[in-house]
């Protein structure tokens, strides 16, 4: 979970220049894990545009170190590091109490002793890839796994370590010396004080294939080349599982209603920002230009989407629509899913909520906004423009009411969003034709079916 990120180092976040000595290396979990250099000539160097175009912090394999405030004395760890090597002797890449990794001749190696022994996958030098290890608190005997893209290493381990201090950069000694220092550099670093789920660790090493444009574990998001920000995801797996997403951007996912062990739901947006954009069509007045992507690993059900709106709202809270496109991202060509199933508005977090939404591999969504809705002008058929306050024929994307005394016929096939036969109005068939109604259906008076057919296209909340 997230309270168990105890360490988040990312070379992104600085506003730092090209070239610019690092002196403090600020850490985004929210537990002060900060590492620093008070001695100028011991401090690491800041380089944009290094991998992917994130920048990295690079060691000069002398006496750059950056040292932690306070000791990481964390038993069980899962760790994530996105790093490249410059040599192939033995490199120091950070110490902790009872963890190093240490990185030589192609081969990064965490340690375990009584009596010393190595873990190691293969990485090859002067590449950036995504590394990653983890093993839980327990005894000697216990699994140790440490990872390299799509390798992965399973051994077993003796006890843990017991070093004095805690940094980047070097190697701790059992004596408390700093020696081995790292030559390389280093654009993100994030730990757990826990051994997490299968589920959790492939989800959180996609995030970061995507963003670096690496090679991920398993490979479940696909659209790292169009969406490859903000990159979250929930899934299962035998030995547990993440239900709930939210990452940096104003979307969350949780709620699955069939979440089984294999089952993953990544998403990932496409860098637009969250002003408006008059791409649509139909009743759709507008929407955010960020838009996300869905890649779906077996069948999750259906999952609650809450939107933070931040200082970026546009619309009503009963105007807010989910958007959902599964071809080719166009909003504005006709072929858009409206959901409002259970949209609701938290005016204490901000956040427009929908529930039961189905998203599938590939689809496209966004936020948007409708418009406040089609009403009856008089009696008349359907499909006649002038029977809608709109002068337009009402689709699959509309908000329509019919009201009193009005009386609406359908004469040939029709669809709608939602749709409310007010008190006192009429909607009556002349054929077998048939109404498809997509979200919400509310008959409040006479309705004359005849040999038609209203269709529940979608069930409403």
């Amino acid at each position: 979970s997230s309270s168990n990120n105890i360490i988040w180092l990312d070379a992104s976040q600085f506003g730092l220049s090209n070239n610019d000595p690092v002196s403090t290396w600020l850490d985004f979990s929210g537990n002060a894990n900060h590492v620093t250099q008070g001695t100028a000539s011991k401090r690491p160097t800041f380089l944009t545009n290094q991998v992917n175009g994130h920048a990295a912090v690079s060691f000069d394999a002398v006496d750059d170190i950056l040292s932690f405030g306070s000791h990481i004395t964390t038993a069980g760890i899962t760790f994530f590091i996105v790093y490249n090597k410059d040599n192939t002797s033995k490199d120091g890449v950070f110490s902790f109490q009872q963890h190093v990794l240490n990185d030589k001749n192609d081969r990064p190696y965490l340690l375990s002793t009584s009596p010393n022994k190595t873990h190691f996958v293969f990485k090859i030098n002067s590449t950036y890839s995504v590394l990653t290890g983890r093993t839980n608190s327990g005894p000697a005997g216990e699994r140790i796994e440490i990872t390299n893209g799509s390798t992965v290493s399973n051994t077993v381990r003796n006890s843990l370590l017991n070093r004095p201090s805690s940094l980047i950069g070097g190697r701790v000694t059992p004596a408390g010396t700093t020696d081995s220092f790292f030559e390389g550099d280093i654009s993100e670093f994030i730990v757990y004080n826990e051994d997490l789920s299968d589920a959790e660790r492939n989800i959180i090493t996609e995030m970061l294939a995507a963003k670096y444009n690496l090679t991920s574990l398993n490979s479940i998001y696909s659209y790292s080349s169009t969406h490859p920000n903000d990159v979250k995801g929930i899934g299962m797996e035998s030995n547990g599982g993440n239900t709930s997403a939210q990452g940096s951007d104003s979307l969350e996912i949780s709620a699955a209603s069939s979440l089984d062990n294999g089952d993953y739901l990544i998403v990932g947006h496409d860098g637009g920002t969250y002003l408006t954009s008059g791409s649509v069509s139909g009743s759709i007045v507008e929407r955010w230009e960020r838009v996300w992507r869905a890649d779906e690993t077996g069948d999750v059900g259906t999952v609650t989407v809450d939107f933070g709106l931040g200082v970026f709202g546009f619309s009503g809270e009963d105007n807010y629509v989910l958007l959902i496109e599964n071809n080719d991202g166009d909003f504005s060509n006709g072929d858009v899913t409206v959901h409002t199933g259970g949209r609701n508005y938290n005016a204490s977090t901000n956040t427009i909520r929908f529930t039961g939404v189905e998203l599938n591999d590939g689809d496209y969504f966004t936020l948007g906004e409708v418009s406040s809705g089609v009403t009856s002008n008089g009696s008349g058929p359907w499909k006649t423009p002038s029977t809608w306050s709109c002068n337009c024929i009402p689709a699959e994307t509309d908000i329509v009411t019919i009201q009193s005394p009005h009386i609406v016929t359908i004469d040939s096939n029709a669809s709608v969003l939602n749709l409310t036969v007010s008190s006192g109005s009429t909607l009556t068939f002349t054929g077998s034709d048939t109404l498809s109604v997509f979200d919400a259906l509310d008959i409040q008076s006479f309705f004359n079916a005849g040999s038609g057919t209203i269709a529940a296209v979608k069930a409403s909340e």
